[in-house]
């Protein structure tokens, strides 16, 4: 977390989620705004099969960057992203990690 704590974004992968027959693919993103508060980015894509993680159809047409919650402080957004999407604080990666999290995820998946 001392990148963040750099101002710098975080990301997490969290994985397939089955939701009404659909298989999607969920990550999460914590970054510093510029005024003092936390953005999480829950974002949500149906698992296509395609190679790109960030070229995947998103859930939300509206939203396709993905769903956005503030929070005033770091521990906040943390907690959220810990009780409310089941995340972990120790799985966190550096911007532009979350492609090989993906990757991983697809060779698993074909073994």
């Amino acid at each position: 977390m001392q990148a963040l704590a750099r101002g710098r974004k975080v990301e997490q992968w969290l994985g397939p989620k089955e939701i009404s027959g659909d298989q999607l693919l969920r990550w999460v993103c914590i970054e510093k705004g510029s005024r003092p508060e936390y953005s999480v980015v829950l974002v949500e894509v149906y698992d296509d099969g395609g190679s790109i993680l960030e070229q995947l159809p998103p859930l939300d047409v509206d939203e396709p960057e993905g769903k956005i919650v503030s929070f005033e402080t770091k521990e906040e957004a943390l907690g959220y992203v810990i009780n409310e999407l089941h995340g972990s604080e120790e799985r966190f990666l550096r911007e532009g990690e979350i492609q090989q999290e993906y990757e991983q995820y697809l060779r698993e998946r074909n073994q």
